[in-house]
């Protein structure tokens, strides 16, 4: 084997490795938006008081229907979910209760807690609503108030799309009307879950609810009934009557999709290299057979 070749093995076994382990980074749970802060609003980011409500810009005109009915403008509370009310306390609400014997309000409730922003620089709530398509909002590394004491605090990265008009995401065919939920990084483990008291699921505020299957009328009991999984989410889809509400189901992304940017980049890199190099060796080969 020619030195030539050599290298440009190691070069090849290099950039495998590199591709295997951006691979691997990115085989853990994932948010249905991945690029919600590119372009992105932030809602909400510790500059204001807390158990801080911000209604959603334009959200008025969102066509979407939350129990087979129209809505009015949607809040967004920083202590983890959607809310239709204009009760500034109810709205606010860091006290999550069931949905059976809840307070009465219409929520969309990926991981409804008591939250903080204590960073304004990397904590956030991000609006990345599009127009005429789906509504979506992210809460971004929030801290748990439970572990707000703890030397190494628990924070949480969750999203909640809802979705105007039928779209395809990573090869799934969410339908309008759609609800998903998804879940960034690992699950808490077993030394603060212990703090974790979240309720997850939807409800119309007037005794209709869809929690989260395995949960107890919401609350989560272990945090592996959530989507941790890779390319998972939580759907939740109006029924045939949707004024009767929505099934739960944990939902799996396409593993077609497209790849990550940075491993089109290796591949853009690796490409014109190989060309050069078989290029090379014809040539080579077209030389000593001439002679």
């Amino acid at each position: 084997m020619s030195l030539g070749g050599c290298r440009f093995r190691v070069f090849c076994a290099v950039v495998a490795f590199h591709l295997t382990y951006l691979s691997a980074l990115n085989a853990r749970a994932d948010l249905v938006l991945r690029n919600y802060a590119r372009p992105g609003t932030v809602l909400l980011n510790g500059k204001q008081p807390e158990e801080s409500v911000v209604t959603i810009n334009n959200s008025s005109t969102f066509s979407g229907q939350f129990y087979g009915a129209a809505v009015g403008p949607v809040r967004v509370s920083e202590n983890g979910n959607l809310n239709f009310t204009s009760n500034d306390s109810q709205s606010s609400s860091f006290s999550p209760s069931g949905f059976s014997s809840g307070d009465h309000v219409a929520r969309i409730a990926p991981l409804w807690e008591d939250y903080l922003l204590y960073e304004p620089s990397s904590n956030a709530v991000i609006d990345s609503s599009v127009s005429g398509q789906y509504l979506a909002v992210t809460w971004q590394d929030v801290l748990l108030y439970n572990d707000s004491g703890d030397l190494s605090p628990l924070t949480q990265t969750f999203q909640a799309v809802w979705f105007e008009t039928a779209t395809t995401i990573q090869g799934f065919e969410f339908q309008a009307n759609d609800i998903a939920f998804g879940y960034q990084g690992s699950p808490p483990n077993s030394n603060n879950f212990g703090h974790l008291n979240a309720v997850v699921g939807i409800t119309d505020g007037a005794g209709q609810y869809t929690a989260l299957p395995g949960t107890f009328d919401g609350f989560i009991t272990s945090p592996n009934l959530l989507a941790w999984q890779e390319n998972q989410f939580l759907l939740f889809r109006p029924l045939s009557d949707p004024t009767k509400g929505y099934s739960a189901s944990m939902e799996v992304f396409s593993s077609s999709a497209v790849p990550e940017p940075n491993s089109l980049i290796l591949l853009g890199c690796i490409a014109p290299g190989y060309l050069y190099y078989r290029i090379r060796k014809r040539r080579s080969r077209l030389v000593a057979a001439d002679r």
